[in-house]
């Protein structure tokens, strides 16, 4: 298993970050640029799998360095390996979509809401 310096990390909470922030910047952006945002971030481990596997090292399997250990319950890190790479890459694809098809849908939802009197 090759260690690598908190990509894995980074690739969970890079999209929680730009979740956050979008909250406070959706009127500035508007809805349509950031659901293609947040999409590009949700597909970040998507890219990250396409990478590993292109240059040979997902075949070893790649982790993070340990970044929670406690005596009783272990350690805590990511881990990519060929096993779990293809649900990594089809969750990731399937969240990026959906965050892409969800901004169109609730903007016609709330317009018939508010047509409707609700």
């Amino acid at each position: 298993m090759i260690e690598v310096d908190y990509i894995l990390s980074l690739s969970v909470i890079t999209p929680l970050i730009i979740s956050v922030l979008s909250l406070f910047s959706g009127k500035k952006i508007g809805v349509l640029k950031l659901s293609v945002i947040n999409a590009l971030a949700l597909s970040l481990p998507f890219f990250i799998v396409v990478a590993t596997y292109a240059d040979g090292v997902l075949e070893k399997g790649i982790k993070d360095p340990i970044f929670y250990q406690h005596p009783s319950i272990g350690s805590f890190t990511f881990v990519l390996d060929p096993l779990n790479a293809p649900i990594v890459a089809g969750i990731s694809v399937v969240t990026a979509i959906v965050a892409l098809y969800s901004a169109r849908y609730m903007t016609h939802r709330i317009d018939e809401m508010v047509k409707g009197g609700e």
